[in-house]
Order: structure tokens, then sequence, then C-alpha cells
């Protein structure tokens, strides 16, 4: 049964007969424009935040995590979480404090139905749970976790680590094979909630291969490194002030209502990167988006690929003030998130790019003390911040600041 299909079928299902338990209903609505419209710049200036966090423990590597990703799993384990004052605290760190928790759920899940639902975009989002042998999950939190995200609900059996590999490994096209170690212990696992996005995109504009050739690359500690540059020109979104410039590569796309695009900030100081960052809230990038022209850009842009992975994404989380690791007792009884792995992979090559990001949150029952012109030059040959935009939603973010992300071929 498709999403919409399933959404529609709930709420008749509702209608005949009510949810035995108050704490964990879930009010059914249908997210406004402009309340997806919330969700989405909430999504981007949050997204700042744990990026500054991620940087702190990484500051001279490139970086690159999907916000909508871990936003999904968030989502997740607020819904798990009864109502108090953890729950309140999350929604406000997330800069959603103006809409319920039904409206932030509904907003999100609309937001995903509507990216996967547009073949012009070439962008699926799966989410599921791994529920354990013998574990019982509350039936209204497996029905919320179909009916707002589509979950797909298994049973991973001896192999558990195995298992979530592989649906990870499946679900983003194997860009993705082993985001969990093997020396991850799944022994006490009572349930895994998971997503995973794939997308691939050809440029509007492709390079042309005869274009490319090796420059080098000056990386945040102001050492070089002899990488494989593409380059091209042609007429592209482009925004030039006194400290940084914007450009904004289109996707192939059938549909000129839809839009996906490669967004980058370029500091002028090539050591600028790290005070540009702290500027690149929603306001901010739309801002600079709505006012950039059509120019000719003589365009130099790294070959690149990167893959960034954060075991420890949970630290981050908690770092920031959200309270991941209570009790998330709407989704069973003593139940507690212990890790939250995320890992991100995304390629730029001449025809276009592929990315993919899962996140997975690992949940096992709570311990008895749990713990808490003239052609404009873009020449992108030293560290720059970028984007991986779905219109307003942000799929992908990252910096390049070392050569380790970039090709030689």
């Amino acid at each position: 049964m498709c999403l919409v299909e399933n959404f529609h079928s709930w709420i008749e299902g509702l209608k005949a007969k009510p949810l035995e338990e108050k704490e964990t209903q879930l009010a059914v609505v249908v997210p406004t424009a402009d309340e997806k419209a919330i969700v989405q710049r909430a999504i981007m200036n949050w997204s700042q935040e744990l990026n500054a966090n991620i940087v702190r423990t990484h500051p001279k590597n490139s970086v690159c995590f999907s916000p909508l990703s871990i936003m999904i799993v968030l989502g997740m384990i607020l819904r798990g979480l009864p109502e108090g004052a953890a729950k309140q605290q999350i929604i406000e760190k997330i800069c959603l404090n103006d809409l319920s928790e039904s409206h932030i759920q509904a907003a999100l899940g609309e937001i995903c139905r509507e990216l996967c639902a547009d073949d012009h975009l070439k962008i699926s989002i799966s989410n599921a749970l791994a529920v354990a042998p013998e574990v019982k999950v509350k039936d209204s939190f497996k029905e919320a976790m179909k009916t707002l995200y589509d979950s797909e609900i298994f049973q991973p059996g001896p192999h558990a680590v195995e298992e979530i590999n592989q649906w990870v490994s499946q679900h983003t096209q194997g860009m993705i094979p082993k985001i969990l170690s093997s020396e991850i212990d799944l022994s006490d696992l009572m349930t895994c909630l998971i997503n995973a996005i794939y997308f691939k995109g050809e440029w509007k504009e492709p390079f042309k291969k005869e274009n490319s050739f090796k420059q080098e690359f000056t990386c945040i500690d102001g050492s070089k490194a002899e990488k494989l540059m593409l380059h091209q020109f042609q007429r592209h979104l482009f925004l030039k002030k006194d400290d940084f410039k914007m450009l904004e590569k289109s996707f192939l796309s059938n549909d000129p209502t839809k839009s996906l695009s490669f967004v980058v900030f370029l500091p002028k100081d090539p050591n600028g990167l790290p005070e540009l960052e702290k500027r690149l809230d929603a306001n901010f990038v739309s801002g600079c988006r709505a006012v950039a022209c059509k120019e000719k850009v003589s365009l130099t842009l790294p070959k690149m690929e990167i893959n960034f992975k954060l075991e420890d994404l949970k630290e981050h989380l908690e770092n920031m003030g959200l309270p991941v690791g209570e009790e998330i007792v709407n989704l069973a009884d003593r139940a507690q998130v212990t890790n939250i792995i995320h890992q991100s992979k995304l390629r730029i090559d001449e025809k276009g790019a592929e990315g993919a990001a899962a996140t997975v949150a690992v949940v096992r029952e709570m311990m008895m003390c749990p713990t808490i012109l003239e052609p404009e030059e873009f020449d992108a040959r030293h560290p720059f911040a970028f984007f991986v935009m779905a219109g307003d939603e942000v799929l992908f973010q990252g910096s390049i600041k070392d050569a380790s992300a970039l090709l030689d071929q």
C-alpha cells in the first residue's frame, strides 16, 4: 500500500475506534504549506548548530552529513518520548516550539512524501524499525511510524549487524555498505530506528571531461595538493559579495517547478571558511539564493568523493542540549537510545552528483542508572562549504577543508 493510501486508511481507522492509551495518541493533521516551510527552515537553522558542533571536533577535516536523515530519526525518537520536559526541550532545540508535535511529525512526513513522489528529482527516502525477537514494541508506535514515515518493520536474526547493514546498503544503492561496524554488540538490542536517503542527479550543464586537469588545492591548514579540477564556462546563478561568492549549479529536471541544485559558498580568504560557516543559517542562505543572478562564470570545482561517518552522533546531539537518551516509553517499556550513528557519502564528477546518507539509532533496555559581465570567476581551489538542495530542503551539507575527499582521476 502506498504511503498516501496508508495515511487515509489510518484516518478512517481512527474514526472507527479510539486509541487505548491516551498518552500515545498522535493527532491526525494535514500540514499546511506554511507549516512545512517552518519545518524546512528549522532543519536548516538547527543543522548549522550541529555543523558547528561537528567542526569543533573535526576542525581540519572535510565534513558531510544529511540534516534531513538525522531529523527523521529525531522525529522517531520524539514520537517515543512521553509528554514532558525532555520532549519539549528537543522541540525547542530544533527551533520548532511554535508547532505542536503532531504538526511537526505530519509536516516532516509530508516533506519526505513530496520529495519521493517526484520522479524528476531521483530521491528516495526509506525508513525502518529493526525489532529484536521477543521485544514488544507498542502497536501505537509501530502504527505511527508506518503512517508518518512509511517505515518497514523487520525482525533481524542472530546476525543483526549484518542484516541492518544489508538493509542500509540496499536502500542507498550500495553507497553505504557497512554503517554498523562488526565490533558493535547488539546482543541486547531492542530495536533500531533507521533512515536511508539516496539521490542521483545529472548536471543541467555537464562538465566536459577534456576540460578537467590537475591543479593545486589549498587545504585549511595551508598545505597544497595536486587534484583533478573540473572546468566550465557557462551561465550559473551567481552572487558576489565583498568577502564571499555563492554559486548554484542546477541538476537536470523536466519540471521547472522543482529544483535540485548544488550550492557552494566560497570565502574570498582561503582561511575564511570558519567565519563564513557561522553565517549560513536559513535566512542567509535563502536570501543569497533569492538575489543571485544568472551570469557567465568561469567555474573551477574539484572532482570529489567525500565519505564522512559520525559514530558518536548521540554525544553531539546531547552536547547541543537534546536529551535523546531519555526513556522512550511510547516505543516500549524501559527503552532507551544508547547509540546514534550517521554516515554520508557524496560524489561530484563531470556528469553530476550521487549521494547517500543513513542514520541508525540503537535502542536498548534502560540500565538502572541511565546516562544523559566580464565572466566572473569561481575558483574553488581552497576550502568551501556546500549544500545539496531540493527546493528549500537540505539533503546534504558539508565543507571541503583538506584534500582527502578530492580525486586524482
